[in-house]
């Protein structure tokens, strides 16, 4: 059940904003900034959806690495939401079912299948900032790049010898 009120916001954003609370919360989480392992188990085709999905996000910055299991579960999920619109597209949405009382159209079993999934898929992609309105609500603030770190410390050891 959701939660009452706006979606808390990241730690990162309340320190960039000024907040002293948010520094001092030794409570809040602050997973490292990183690929996660890929778990073991996952689907070939997912595996796919997996790697595409790490140089993404970890391009974004917003993949840590204790996002693993949830990833992995948005690339199953994608992965049969997928294969099931790749079988109405190719298929129909419809059957015809003859029965005792004659034949009668239904919906194919992967349209309860897509419907049931899609929910989930998108809670998914929101965590993630995988869609438009869930990226309007991310913040990230710039970490260093190597070349700025390693100028920081150039510069900090007292410049070139000499």
């Amino acid at each position: 059940m959701p939660q009452p009120g706006p979606r808390p916001k990241p730690k990162a954003l309340t320190v960039h904003e000024g907040r002293r609370k948010a520094r001092e919360d030794p409570t809040h989480p602050d997973p490292k900034i990183g690929i996660p392992r890929k778990p073991r188990g996952m689907s070939k085709h997912a595996g796919v959806v997996w790697r595409e999905m790490v140089k993404q996000l970890s391009g974004l910055g917003v993949l840590t690495v204790v996002d693993g299991k949830a990833l992995a579960r948005y690339c199953e999920l994608h992965v049969i939401v997928w294969d099931a619109l790749g079988y109405i597209a190719e298929h129909g949405a419809t059957q015809d079912v003859t029965g005792r009382y004659g034949t009668k159209t239904v919906d194919v079993p992967q349209i309860k299948q897509v419907k049931d999934l899609s929910p989930q898929l998108l809670r998914l992609e929101e965590q993630f900032g995988l869609t438009p309105s869930a990226r309007s609500r991310i913040s990230i603030v710039p970490r260093a790049s190597d070349a700025d770190t390693a100028l920081v410390e150039f510069f900090a050891e007292g410049g070139a010898a000499g």
